[in-house]
Order: structure tokens, then sequence, then C-alpha cells
């Protein structure tokens, strides 16, 4: 049976997440309850493709809180999280990680969308060139994307050691532990901040702006940087998000620009 709000919600919200979705096969988490559902591929085994509004309709009759477009297919696209695998370490540092991670990429004249993850922290991403992060992967985009990863958590880590938030952060770690990290199998800096290379990947995906995470109840919300300071997980709420806007492209930065940055 269809759940009403959710319905009005997609109905809303559908025109808004389409732009991410379309061309390129779709991921979805399904609720059924309190049990969650990864599907990606019709019973036939194709995958989902998501291209219209009644396309986002009838998956919300099926309980589909959150899309997850994948990251090959026409343009590439690339995600950086700031996450907190800890939730034990307040949202505002992860908030204070990803507004100084901002003004690094405006620095760099990186262009890139900022969006609230839905539950643990933060996201940034934009496109790639398809053939063009293939070559510079050396046949595959995933090890070049990996390098833009390790890169920009490097400097981040240095700005954040050298910044005014260094000693709220350590209220939470251990003297010798980094801020950030890269490895999500580390299991000796629980409380890092996490900025993932392992999640680009083949059949990697992004959660879509305007998707609700299955287990908070709070939509991934696209941000301006100036929202940073002071966001609060209640300003995600779907029915806060239905007053919202936020941009329909994702945008584009040149591999031949990263890599001038990585060498």
């Amino acid at each position: 049976m269809p759940i009403q709000w959710l319905m009005e919600y997609w109905e809303a919200k559908a025109d808004s997440v389409l732009p991410f979705l379309q061309g390129r096969p779709v991921g979805m988490e399904l609720k059924f309850e309190k049990r969650v559902i990864f599907r990606r591929r019709q019973k036939g085994g194709d995958f989902i493709a998501v291209e219209t509004h009644s396309d986002v309709m009838y998956w919300a009759r099926q309980h589909c809180y959150s899309f997850h477009p994948h990251l090959e297919d026409g343009f590439l696209y690339f995600i950086l999280d700031i996450d907190r695998r800890d939730v034990e370490v307040p949202l505002a540092l992860a908030g204070a990680a990803a507004a100084e991670l901002a003004s690094l990429l405006d620095e760099l004249g990186v262009e890139y969308s900022l969006k609230f993850s839905g539950r643990r922290g933060f996201h940034f991403y934009w496109a790639f060139d398809q053939e063009q992060a293939r070559e510079a992967g050396g046949g595959e985009p995933w090890p070049f994307e990996r390098r833009v990863i390790v890169f920009l958590r490097d400097r981040l880590e240095e700005r954040l050691q050298a910044g005014q938030w260094r000693g709220e952060f350590y209220r939470y770690l251990s003297p010798d532990d980094p801020i950030t990290l890269t490895n999500s199998a580390d299991p000796e800096h629980a409380r890092s901040l996490l900025l993932d290379e392992n999640i680009v990947h083949h059949n990697g995906s992004l959660r879509s702006p305007w998707s609700v995470h299955p287990e908070s109840g709070l939509v991934s919300l696209p941000l301006q940087r100036d929202e940073l300071e002071g966001f609060q997980a209640q300003d995600a709420t779907p029915e806060k998000a239905l007053e919202r806007s936020g941009p329909t492209e994702v945008p584009r930065n040149s591999v031949s620009s990263l890599l001038a940055l990585l060498r």
C-alpha cells in the first residue's frame, strides 16, 4: 500500500530529482516498515531507468525513499563524502570540515555542488568527462577519482590541523588521531571524519539530491556553502525540503585541470 506522505513528497519533488537520474542506471532504497531493500535491476535483469515524472511516481508507490544514480554513463559523477562514523562526533564538526573544503575548492577553482547526506555528514559532487577520466586512470576512471579524493583529503587535513576548529575536533579524538582519513576499513580511528576513497567504483552510485534517507527520515538536502554554519539535522525534514529549491545541473570540471593540481 502506498505511503501517503511519501507519495505527496515525490509528487512535489519528482521534477527536481529527475535531472540527476535521467540517462543512467538508478538504484533505489525501498522501505517496508523497518526493512530497507536496495534494488537496482528489473525482474528481467536489466538496470532500472527513471526517465519521467511517472517513473518517479511508480517507484514512490513501491515505497522508494531514496534514488541512487550510477556514477558511470554519460558524464562521470564524482562524489566526496565528509561523514562521521561515530555519531557521538557532532554534525557541526562535519559541517566545519565541509566549510573548509568548500573554501579549498573555491581557491583551487573547482566547481562543485554540496548537500547534506541525510544522516551522517555532507557530500560534494560534480562531473568529469568519462573518456578523459578513463585515460587519466589508465583505462578506467576510478584510480583518477581516488587520487582526487586523497589529494583533497590531504590538503583538508593540513588546513584543519592549522585551523580554529582543531581543539574542538580533539575533544573527541586521541592526540595521535588524524582529523580525517580515506580508508573506511580503518579500525583505529573511529572518530576521524571519513572522506572515503572507495565509494568511487564500477556500479558505484550517488544518493541523489532530494532523496529521503530511509533510516533517518531526513532529506539529502542541497545546500549553499553559507548554510553549513549552524546547519542542524532537523533542517532537512521532508516538510522543510518541500519549501526549498536547488540546482538541477551537476557542475562539470575538466580532468586536465584536476591533473594539474595532482602533480
